[in-house]
């Protein structure tokens, strides 16, 4: 409404919904939109199941769409369901041509997702960007559509992906975006004060604040959770840690959501009350300041996810502020995905986060949702009850504004923030000579290709077994790590989502997860020696994935491989070249440098000078060999250091060695001496750091990609690790392996033919 549908109707008990279609709204295939369509949708949502668990989320207790006619669809439930009509207004309840249903839902956004809104997927892109093109027969806008007959004003629209907040404003000040989102908080006078634009508006539901696990022995008390409120300054957090654009908290649900409720006056700091609450309670103070009673330390375990770049110092802050009254809080990190799951063992006293949605539902995801939070409140329960189950807008509303009073009551929520010979002629007969040593040289060319298969064999006998090893340690490490990976992909890391233990079943089914641990392991390793990598949760085949992710990565890993190369060899060179002891000294003293800065550090700083502000290279993407340049620049650091400090080290050797003086004194130049004896001996030991580089550079992607925003097994390796994805992690790791031992392999058997001096096998 009013895009698809011109109007609505819902019976008293919200168990049933009618929607009348427009006319003449089709999909960008072309296709028209009716009832049937509708039907099919919410049909599918259904028959997905898990695969879509907060779509399924929203339609709770869906008995069936009814055809009324071909632009008339009767949604029925057979209990109520009054958040449902905010729900169909989200993305996760989007209507999609007949043709997109026929696509699994994890393929749809690569190239099959077809809707009937102004904008036509053009390419997605994981992790890096999502384009997308005008439809030039889009004629049914909103209201607030200025000429609802015609196309968007805009041909095209380009969202790139850009994790660091340093490289997304830089991006915006070099005018290589037109907008930016997640605008770091001391970022915003700055830019305002250039000419920019700050839009601001806190996201509708639930803001940044703890939840209580009433569970505990400690939090089950009322006198402490009201204390921990009083003690809480929550607009020293704001001016501390954010700014002006972050407005105190007033509520559990932000002031944009539909049914909030002002409680700010039951949200004052009083440090005095904290103390007497906590003195009521029987906590006194102990020796170090931190409360104590009966032996016991009041000390909280608060958990925290990384979803939100100024959580962790507004938490320090608000450790800080709870000490003052004797309250120990020992704060736990974990990756957003990971969170959900943590919740769920109950392991925790304060849970802080947020969760956006503009319903006042999104009270019963807080208090009845993730975990069982021990709340036993019937006023709160009766609240909720009628949020959900009356069609009556108002009524939902005031119900929804008695929960936060109600839980404000009982301190079960603190509100927080929003937002690499010559012959000489023997004495004997020449013939003779000839008869008795060729014999001898083929028996030692024969034992050479002897020794060298016998060492290729054992070489690969011991690449099998490191491939093995790595494939063994990383299973072993990703099924230690805390959290079910089903619950993760099925609660999509949103913290505040809804997921049933049938949803979450069902997915441990389908991907083997149900099975003991040895035969996931044995499986897993079969597969992989077959060449099957297996079937990520998220993605797809992990070995399509990874092929697809390779060359990124490779183009960014060659260039730096050629940067070291140049880099090192040429500051190395210069150096032993130098009469001057201090000079020598000076450039000998930079590789050390090279290896000590951190990368994500220089990368930051290429960015800021070649990027912001000389405009010469691109900040993020895939796009051209400029992309290229920055991301090598920073790997090549770390290259050009090592190959530096050894063929440095090398070359002094080499200059001390008897040919050397030879030359010199048969007239040889000093630079004909070090390009054509010097060097090409001592550059023999750089050629064993080829095996180490590639290790290195795949380890820096992780970080350099990040930076960068740009897609190759980095960003593959960071997504599998943030969402447990087992398969894909396994994947990544045995290629990774798998490139490192080849390389090796390949420089221990190269290595023996460009020095005839170095034996194989042990002979000589």
């Amino acid at each position: 409404m009013p895009w698809l549908a011109e109007s609505f109707e819902a019976n008293d008990d919200a168990t049933e919904y009618t929607f009348h279609l427009r006319e003449g709204v089709t999909f960008s295939d072309g296709t028209p939109l009716t009832a049937e369509i509708v039907k099919q949708n919410f049909d599918e949502v259904i028959a997905n199941g898990a695969e879509q668990p907060t779509s399924l989320q929203f339609l709770t207790d869906y008995a069936e769409t009814e055809v009324v006619d071909e632009l008339t669809a009767k949604v029925i439930f057979d209990e109520p369901n009054a958040p449902f009509l905010q729900a169909t207004a989200s993305h996760f309840l989007g209507l999609l041509a007949p043709s997109s249903l026929e696509t699994a839902p994890a393929d749809r956004c690569q190239d099959n997702l077809i809707g009937t809104g102004p904008f036509v997927l053009d390419h997605y892109t994981p992790n890096t960007e999502v384009v997308e093109t005008r439809r030039e027969d889009y004629a049914w806008g909103s209201s607030l559509w200025e000429d609802k007959d015609t196309a968007a004003a805009s041909s095209q629209l380009e969202f790139k992906i850009i994790p660091e907040s340093g490289v997304r404003t830089g991006s915006l000040r070099s005018g290589q975006v037109d907008a930016i989102g997640g605008v770091p908080a001391q970022d915003e006078e700055n830019l305002a004060s250039s000419g920019f634009t700050i839009q601001s508006r806190a996201n509708p539901g639930q803001v940044f604040s703890w939840t209580v696990n009433t569970n505990r022995p400690i939090t089950a008390d009322p006198l402490v959770r009201q204390a921990i409120s009083k003690a809480v300054d929550r607009q020293a957090v704001v001016d501390a840690v954010l700014s002006p654009s972050f407005p105190v908290a007033t509520s559990t649900l932000a002031a944009t959501t539909p049914g909030w409720t002002d409680l700010s006056a039951q949200l004052t700091t009083d440090v005095a009350a904290a103390n007497q609450l906590l003195d009521e309670a029987g906590w006194v103070p102990g020796a170090d300041g931190i409360r104590e009673k009966d032996g016991q330390r009041l000390s909280l375990k608060a958990i925290w996810a990384t979803n939100f770049n100024p959580n962790q110092p507004a938490l320090e802050l608000l450790q800080q502020q709870l000490r003052t009254v004797g309250v120990e809080v020992e704060l736990s990190q974990f990756e957003i995905g990971q969170l959900r799951e943590v919740q769920a063992t109950g392991d925790f006293d304060l849970s802080w986060g947020n969760s956006t949605r503009p319903d006042p539902d999104i009270l019963r995801s807080i208090y009845y949702g993730n975990a069982d939070l021990g709340i036993d409140d019937d006023q709160l329960a009766e609240a909720i009850a009628t949020e959900v189950s009356t069609a009556d807008t108002e009524v939902r509303y005031e119900a929804a504004a008695t929960a936060p009073a109600d839980h404000r009551r009982t301190g079960l929520r603190h509100p927080g923030l929003r937002a690499h010979h010559r012959a000489r002629p023997g004495r004997g007969s020449p013939g003779c000579a000839l008869r008795l040593l060729l014999p001898v040289a083929a028996a030692r060319g024969e034992g050479r290709r002897l020794m060298l298969l016998r060492q290729l064999g054992l070489r690969i006998l011991q690449a099998i077994g490191v491939l093995w090893a790595a494939y063994t340690v990383a299973f072993a490490v990703l099924y230690a790590l805390p959290g079910d990976p089903a619950a993760i992909i099925a609660g999509g890391g949103d913290s505040g989502t809804q997921v049933s233990e049938q949803a979450v079943a069902e997915l441990r089914a389908r991907y083997g997860l149900d099975r003991p641990i040895w035969v996931q392991y044995l499986d897993g390793l079969a597969h992989a020696v077959r060449g099957d990598l297996g079937q990520s949760m998220r993605i797809g085949s992990v070995s399509e994935a990874i092929v697809q992710a390779v060359p990124a990565t490779a183009q960014i890993a060659g260039l730096a491989i050629v940067m070291s190369i140049i880099g090192g060899a040429g500051l190395a060179l210069l150096a032993s070249y130098l009469r001057s002891p201090l000079l020598r000294q000076l450039l000998l003293s930079l590789p050390s440098l090279g290896v000590s800065v951190p990368s994500f550090w220089l990368a930051l700083l290429l960015l800021q000078v070649f990027s912001f502000r000389l405009g010469w290279f691109p900040a993020f993407g895939n796009d051209g060999f400029g992309s290229l340049i920055l991301p090598s620049l920073t790997l090549a650091a770390l290259g050009s250091a090592l190959i530096g400090q050894i063929f440095a080290r090398s070359l002094l050797a080499e200059q001390r060695a008897g040919y050397v003086a030879t030359a010199k004194a048969k007239g040889v130049s000093a630079i004909g001496i070090h390009l054509r004896h010097v060097a090409r001996n001592a550059a023999l030991p750089s050629l064993t750091l080829l095996g180490v580089l590639v290790s290195q550079f795949l380890a820096g992607a992780v970080v350099t990609e990040t930076v960068f925003s740009r897609t190759g097994l980095g960003q593959l390796t960071t997504q599998a690790v943030t969402t447990q994805d087992i398969p894909l992690a396994l994947g990544i790791v045995v290629f990774g392996a798998a490139v490192v031992v080849v390389t090796t392999l390949i420089v221990d058997l190269v290595y023996p033919l460009l020095d005839p001096r170095v034996s194989t096998g042990g002979a000589r």
